[in-house]
């Protein structure tokens, strides 16, 4: 549950820019986004957390069978993305309607089996979702009553909102002026910033020994964003958005060339 509340909110700012982009039309920049923050949170997080934990713990537990489903979450939700560009490629002459149709049905398959891995893990098979028992000798002190923590969360959720408009508005200006793409900001940049929350507390989780929240975190928020952020975006660009968005994802490109030179060179 710890996991769960703390992906559920460090990927709010991630909705947030994702609804604020389809209002501008930018389905690039929030297919490298959405990209980004998968990699950042598998590679990045996870990767810091395992390093600042094993340094001062070198012997860490967590839960195997919550890894092995985490796993087998990622693999199904990165086959599942693949068709849309699978079908782009294998059809030159491909028809968008139908392309929209198959990425529709790809994310409502993505938020019912996101659903039931919820159901799975919260309610049927709880005990076996559950931390070793060495990880479970650590506890941690509540430092904040129920009320005061919800009322922080509602607060950091309402200026996430305002911050995720003026973001979304300076990435076009940033792009042109620093020479990069948005696909390059929205997987390094937008990718690493959205998940500075997760890195934290991954940390923080980590150096007290409770390596089973730190895997919970960043795994668990990758998954999120692949099975529950990525299909919501899409359903609601189709009536909120400026353009309805696909999962067709396109080779990324680092740097804009300047001149042909660089361009043929690259």
């Amino acid at each position: 549950m710890g996991g769960l509340v703390n992906a559920t909110f460090g990927n709010l700012p991630e909705l947030f820019i994702g609804v604020a982009t389809l209002r501008l039309g930018l389905q690039d920049f929030l297919k490298a986004q959405i990209v980004g923050g998968i990699i950042v949170n598998l590679l990045l997080v996870l990767g810091v957390a395992m390093l600042v934990g094993g340094l001062r713990c070198p012997m860490q537990a967590f839960s195997t069978i919550s890894a092995r489903s985490y796993s087998s979450l990622m693999l199904l939700a990165i086959v599942a993305l693949l068709f849309p560009s699978a079908y782009v490629v294998g059809s030159p002459h491909f028809d968008s309607r139908r392309l929209l149709m198959l990425s529709v049905c790809v994310a409502l398959v993505l938020l019912i089996t996101y659903v039931l891995y919820l159901f799975f893990s919260l309610r049927t098979h709880k005990d076996v979702m559950d931390a070793p028992e060495e990880a479970k000798a650590v506890q941690d002190e509540p430092r904040w009553s129920l009320p005061v923590s919800i009322a922080a969360l509602l607060a950091s959720s309402l200026c996430a909102v305002w911050l995720s408009d003026v973001l979304v508005d300076s990435v076009t200006p940033a792009a042109t002026a620093l020479g990069l793409s948005q696909i390059f900001m929205g997987i390094i940049l937008m990718g690493t910033i959205g998940n500075v929350s997760g890195l934290v507390t991954a940390i923080k989780a980590a150096r007290k020994d409770r390596m089973d929240l730190a895997f919970s975190v960043c795994v668990g928020s990758s998954v999120q964003q692949a099975l529950f952020v990525a299909p919501i975006l899409v359903l609601l660009s189709l009536v909120a958005g400026k353009a309805p968005m696909d999962f067709a994802f396109k080779p990324a490109m680092a740097v804009r060339p300047r001149n042909r030179k660089m361009s043929s060179a690259a």
